[in-house]
């Protein structure tokens, strides 16, 4: 089944799992973001995101999408303050993991949006955003 984004659900669960699994055996590298220039930061995400997206495209609809929906601030170091409070990932690895530990805590708290009838941990929906605000 194709949605109106345009991909699969089947494309978007095997970049989740993907996501998943990424974190390996090494514990979370992770600094805080205070220690980033502004313009470091950003460029380093935008590195970890392409890292992470096997389908870039996917991601990106998904965040206007959450974009559109549910408005948030359009500074992208407000958004990774809110995403990884202050635990900024220092690479591929850290953040897949922290994603994974934040959408496990986002559906046990409750934390999920929808959008056409998907239903997303808020975090997972706010690293989509990511990829259209940086």
């Amino acid at each position: 089944m194709i949605d109106s984004f345009g991909f699969t659900r089947r494309k978007l669960l095997s970049w989740g799992a993907v996501i998943a699994l990424l974190p390996g055996a090494a514990g979370v590298a992770a600094g805080a973001m205070r220690d980033w220039a502004p313009d470091d930061l950003a460029a380093h995400m935008r590195d970890l995101l392409r890292e992470i997206f096997g389908d870039r495209a996917a991601a990106k609809a998904l965040g206007e999408a959450y974009l559109r929906r549910y408005p948030i601030p359009p500074d992208p170091a407000d958004v990774m303050r809110d995403l990884f409070e202050d635990h900024f990932p220092r690479d591929a690895s850290a953040l897949a993991r922290l994603v994974s530990e934040r959408r496990v805590r986002d559906f046990g708290e409750g934390r999920t949006i929808v959008l056409d009838g998907w239903i997303l941990a808020r975090s997972e929906a706010q690293l989509c955003a990511l990829t259209v605000l940086l």
